[in-house]
């Protein structure tokens, strides 16, 4: 950035904030580039109007590309479309944001930013219907990748999402669960759809029994008191992942969360206030030859170890303590946060 006039000098810390803030993508091409000085004189001038942040139409077109989709040809920059993306158009947003840099005589903070996935939705509720967006803490404005319906197709209502298959720097995979019962397994390296199924009913909650492994294991529950497990280990090239369902109850079960101590264990808070406490069996085979010879996966079983009712309210949420074995925390309908103790897991 040009140096300002005398006399008109910002204070340092804002000097910072307007550096962090004003962060840029760097474009895949020179052609696309667009200087640092520039985008910070139109990040200025939009402050100035009031405006939130500088139109991502002043980093240019380069800014981002889109990969998956299906029937459409080569993607933008020509990069090739991966297959198996046919129902989904992913876009990634090339880079990522620098740091600020250091200044004399000013420390830099302690900054540790994770990557973060939310379904999006426009304040009208239709342009952007449907659509997974991940985030970049760093990048407040734009995210770093799309995962969207492509143009022709039902646009979806998406009511849970989770990350899972980040057992290195390179592997990530997002979850997604949609209001008709459509589940859609994203592959971050790839950018690709991987995956997908239909439970047929509304996906309230997804999870990986862990993040930062190979897949093992995904929970989705459901509208109307059933939950399915899938086995993420083998996927058969034509029917999926092997999965399990149980019927836990006749209301919606809103939430699964499971215990970080023993991710065979796992809890769901359903809609008539009520926690139901699960543990998962593996089959003595998880997976086997079909008749084409090839690989596919076995399901376990699911065994109920304790229920109990503590509210005449849904209880919508639902948490594990990493520290204290069994500890818990719920939230419900009736404005009450309960703290519980779960005991004599360790004989499980």
């Amino acid at each position: 950035m040009a140096a300002p006039a005398a006399g008109s000098s910002p204070p340092a810390r804002r000097f910072l904030r307007l550096r962090r803030d004003a962060t840029l993508v760097k474009p895949p091409s020179a052609a696309a580039s667009v200087s640092m000085s520039a985008a910070e004189h139109t990040w200025c001038r939009c402050r100035r109007k009031g405006l939130a942040s500088a139109s991502s139409a002043s980093a240019g077109a380069g800014a981002g590309r889109d990969v998956g989709g299906g029937g459409c040809g080569a993607a933008a920059g020509g990069v090739a479309r991966p297959a198996g993306a046919e129902l989904h158009r992913v876009r990634l947003q090339v880079g990522a944001p620098e740091r600020p840099p250091a200044v004399p005589g000013q420390r830099r903070p302690r900054y540790r930013p994770r990557p973060a996935v939310r379904a999006a939705r426009s304040p009208s509720g239709a342009a952007a219907r449907g659509t997974v967006k991940v985030w970049d803490p760093r990048q407040n404005d734009t995210p770093v990748a799309n995962m969207e319906p492509v143009q022709g197709e039902s646009k979806r209502d998406c009511w849970t999402v989770a990350f899972g298959n980040a057992y290195n720097q390179e592997e990530r995979v997002v979850c997604a669960g949609y209001d008709n019962g459509d589940i859609k397994l994203f592959d971050l390296k790839t950018m690709s759809l991987r995956w997908e199924t239909n439970i047929k009913n509304g996906v309230c909650s997804v999870e990986f029994d862990r993040k930062d492994i190979n897949m093992n294991k995904l929970v989705a529950t459901s509208l109307e008191g059933k939950f399915h497990v899938f086995d993420m280990r083998t996927q058969h090239p034509t029917k999926g992942f092997a999965s399990v369902s149980e019927k836990a109850q006749k209301s919606t079960i809103w939430q699964v969360r499971h215990l970080p101590q023993n991710r065979d264990i796992f809890m769901t808070s359903g809609g008539s206030g009520s926690l139901h406490l699960w543990k998962y069996e593996y089959p003595a085979q998880r997976s086997k030859k079909d008749s084409e010879g090839s690989e596919m996966g076995v399901a376990g079983s699911v065994s109920l170890l304790q229920n109990v009712t503590l509210s005449t309210q849904p209880i919508s949420s639902l948490d594990w303590s990493p520290d204290k074995k069994g500890l818990c925390v719920c939230g419900a309908f009736d404005q009450t946060v309960r703290v519980l103790i779960v005991t004599k897991l360790n004989k499980i």
